[in-house]
């Protein structure tokens, strides 16, 4: 393999292209729309046909990014964010770069090859959040003459640009969206003759063998690792649930005790109850439901999606269900003074139980929470391995001969399905 060039930049919420000290190779301008991107351009090297130092990411190029720091989101409350960003997906009704994916992490480190010189589309983007490794794919054009398929780049037209941002809303500005830079790093290498095998004995050559080895590695970290702490987390969440289903029956008698003398003060606050018992068992239910159908199903990017969502809905509940109480008690207040002293003491108990179950409940659908953002990272991890192990896959496909690849090999790293 040959080392084509190697650079270090800094990306963030509001990138500017200054290079580190002594880099050669640099950046481009920030992209007109706004949005704190950047593209990388090879400056002093002119690997492209057609002489064009942007578009260097060819058939034959194997590139390492990875990334260090910490920036400022903008966002208030929230503490520094590293590369990998927030353990919670783009809403998919913003502007944000980078959407409507499970990896598209707000205020990740995002990344982007394309052909085309124009600001990358939604679905163009990929996270690259602590570093990643990608290896490019054969050309679908047929080589010239004389070439070894082994070793064409690909015509001018396939090559590819490299586009790095900061996954944040696009219509709030280069002022308003934060500070501070990651600090990136960029290897690009080219695959040559002496990484083609002669494929003339059983023993893989040390290309190959590096290839496998890596390879395994992905499939390890998935079925060792992820897919057990995944199946074990759910385990735990499905088991919490089964006490958030008697606390939710506590709750409701407790409830329907102050309903039944609130409407005897004529209220018409009586569906907020309703609200708050019937949220709790939907978030904790039907959520839990899901993910445990998505990782059945093999559906690992959905747990990644849920996390983010369960993060966010507890907040609501946790509102409603004490603005709830706090309501009915209330208005069940006047009626339980008029019936003397020891109905008032009954509805006092009835109410400091009602706000114990809920700190309960709380407390069980917070420890899910927690259960779920580690279920969306190890799903992010999943998802991360199966990206270089694709990209592996390319590479062995040339630079290892059939005799070499082991069956189990080719196993793409999954959880059962997936």
């Amino acid at each position: 393999m040959r080392p084509i060039f190697s650079i270090r930049v800094s990306v963030g919420p509001t990138t500017s292209p200054v290079l580190a000290a002594g880099m050669r190779d640099g950046v481009l301008p920030l992209d007109s729309a706004n949005t704190g991107a950047i593209f990388v351009s090879s400056r002093d090297v002119i690997a492209n046909p057609a002489g064009d130092p942007v578009h260097f990411f060819n058939a034959l190029t194997s590139m390492t990014i990875s990334a260090s720091g910490l920036i400022n989101s903008g966002v208030v409350f929230t503490g520094p964010t590293p590369p990998d960003g927030w353990d919670m997906p783009a809403d998919p009704a913003g502007t944000w770069i980078y959407k409507n994916h499970p990896d598209s992490h707000r205020y990740g480190l995002i990344g982007a090859l394309v052909t085309h010189d124009d600001f990358p589309a939604n679905d163009e983007w990929f996270l690259i959040g602590n570093g990643i490794r990608l290896v490019g794919q054969p050309s679908l054009s047929p080589p010239p003459s004389g070439t070894d398929p082994a070793l064409w780049k690909g015509p001018a037209s396939e090559w590819k640009r490299l586009w790095l941002a900061c996954n944040r809303p696009i219509e709030r500005g280069l002022l308003d969206n934060g500070n501070g830079d990651w600090t990136v790093s960029i290897s690009v290498s080219e695959f040559d003759a002496s990484d083609v095998p002669a494929c003339t004995g059983m023993v893989p050559s040390l290309r190959c063998s590096t290839l496998l080895q890596q390879m395994s590695d992905q499939q390890t970290a998935v079925s060792n690792r992820f897919c057990p702490d995944i199946n074990a987390l759910n385990r735990s969440v499905s088991n919490r649930n089964i006490g958030l289903t008697a606390l939710e029956i506590l709750l409701g008698v407790d409830l329907t005790v102050l309903t039944i003398w609130a409407a005897t003060s004529g209220s018409m606050w009586l569906t907020l109850w309703r609200t708050a018992s019937q949220a709790a068992t939907f978030v904790a239910d039907e959520i839990a439901s899901a993910v445990g159908a998505a990782f059945v199903g093999g559906e690992i990017g959905a747990i990644s999606s849920l996390a983010g969502e369960y993060g966010m809905t507890l907040g609501t509940l946790i509102t409603v269900t004490f603005a709830a109480i706090a309501a009915l008690a209330g208005l069940a207040l006047p009626v339980a003074a008029s019936g003397g002293f020891w109905t008032l003491l009954a509805y006092l108990l009835i109410v400091a139980a009602a706000l114990v179950i809920a700190g309960a409940i709380v407390a069980l659908l917070n420890n899910n929470a927690h259960d779920f953002a580690q279920m969306g990272q190890d799903a992010d991890a999943i998802l991360n391995a199966q990206r270089q192990w694709d990209s592996l896959r390319t590479a062995i496909s040339r630079f290892c001969c059939p005799q070499w690849i082991p069956p189990d090999a080719l196993n793409r790293p999954a959880c059962g399905g997936a």
